[in-house]
């Protein structure tokens, strides 16, 4: 399970340089851009949330 989460956060972080780097040429008004921010920001929550939840699950043992 430790590999599919450091797949999932290693992909995050590749789509977000692109992302950074699509921004700034098109700019943060394009749709497009605005939709990846959208799926950036709702995976990042729930990256996030997963970590807290292992977190309490390594503490509770």
């Amino acid at each position: 399970m430790r590999v599919f989460t450091a797949v999932n956060l290693s992909l995050w972080v590749v789509l977000f340089v692109g992302w950074i780097g699509y921004s700034t040429l098109v700019g943060f008004g394009d749709p497009v851009s605005s939709r990846v921010m959208l799926i950036l920001g709702l995976t990042a929550v729930l990256l996030l949330f997963l970590g807290f939840l292992r977190l309490r699950r390594r503490l509770r043992t």
